[in-house]
């Protein structure tokens, strides 16, 4: 049976006797998934697929590999597991399902500006290190619990620039607020319903990612 190799939306197709020349393919850059494919029409319409979904962002990108691990069976992977992305998608969805979230458009009607573009408000708190927001599918969603009235909340920029850098946005930022912490005793957007909890929760960010003795 051949195999299709995708790698960044790029497609290739090759043997099974092809099979033993991945490593080398991986070790020339990122990592590579393989699933099988019988017909060359199915071939073009992942090829194009992909091709198309390589500018949609990382929430396509899982609900994409999802829907193919469903299709095809478990993907064979070189580098990463198959399950690991699945349990990511999932995470991402049970997350809107607990916590609040507001869109661009509703940040904004929250601001009191008046500009025409409805992104802005959203969009240079987020710049500015004041909020963080996620992406879901095309869209932006920014969480609830970031807001006091119609400002962020202060403690936010000050616990964001607290966390390693990787996490100061995106789905790292909203997973590490969302998930139990040690130092808190929970999670940390459930340490922020207290105010008197605020200076404990920037330690929190500052010990994540390094070993404290």
């Amino acid at each position: 049976m051949p195999l299709t190799c995708f790698q960044s939306a790029k497609v290739i197709r090759t043997s099974k006797e092809a099979f033993s020349q991945i490593p080398q393919i991986e070790d020339k850059g990122g990592d590579m998934l393989l699933l099988p494919v019988e017909s060359e029409e199915l071939m073009v319409v992942i090829q194009t697929f992909l091709r198309a979904l390589s500018a949609r962002g990382d929430e396509a990108a899982d609900e994409t590999i999802k829907s193919l691990v469903e299709a095809f069976g478990p993907l064979q992977m070189k580098g990463i597991d198959s399950s690991m992305l699945a349990e990511n998608a999932e995470l991402r969805r049970k997350y809107f399902e607990t916590v609040e979230t507001l869109t661009s458009q509703e940040v904004h009607a929250l601001s009191g500006r008046k500009s025409q573009n409805t992104a802005e408000a959203a969009s240079r708190w987020t710049r500015d290190g004041k909020i963080f927001a996620v992406k879901h599918g095309r869209e932006v969603r920014i969480p609830a619990f970031q807001f006091d009235g119609n400002q962020p909340r202060p403690e936010i920029a000050a616990i964001l620039a607290a966390l390693p850098e990787y996490q100061h946005t995106g789905w790292p930022a909203a997973f590490w607020f969302a998930s139990g912490h040690g130092y808190l005793g929970c999670a940390p957007q459930e340490a922020l319903e207290d105010q008197g909890r605020v200076d404990e929760i920037i330690e929190a960010a500052k010990r994540t990612g390094r070993v404290v003795g």
